[in-house]
Parts: C-alpha cells; structure tokens; sequence
C-alpha cells in the first residue's frame, strides 16, 4: 500500500514536471519567433536589447519584492 502510494506520487510529480518544462519550452521558442520577427525589425537591435534588459530588472525587482532577501 505504501509502495503503492509512493509510487502515485512520484507518477504526479513526473508528470507535472513534464508540463512545466513543455510550457517553458513554448515559451522560448515563442520569445525567440517574436523576437526576430516583430520587436528587432520593428525596434531595432539597440531598443530591443534595452526592451529586454529593462524586462529583466523588472522581474528581478518583483522576485525581490516578493521573495525578499535570502
């Protein structure tokens, strides 16, 4: 019966990391699609470069401000 259980779990754990990580990866492949299609033609290399750095603090910023230090 334990076995049993465990074995559920770790199914469910298996397969919810399998969801996260298929998100993730149309997540990047979207990025890097819409990237090159529309923010550097319709930006330029220069603002788009910006674009992402500023993104960046600001997701940093939120980890922080939700997070706090460590």
């Amino acid at each position: 019966m334990a076995v049993e259980l465990a074995d559920r779990s770790y199914r469910r754990l298996i397969a919810t990391a399998g969801r996260l990580y298929a998100v993730d990866l149309c997540g990047a492949v979207l990025g890097a699609v819409l990237t090159a299609v529309v923010l550097i033609p319709g930006l330029g290399l220069k603002d788009t470069v910006l674009l992402a750095g500023m993104m960046k603090a600001g997701s940093v910023g939120l980890v922080y401000c939700c997070v706090g230090p460590r």
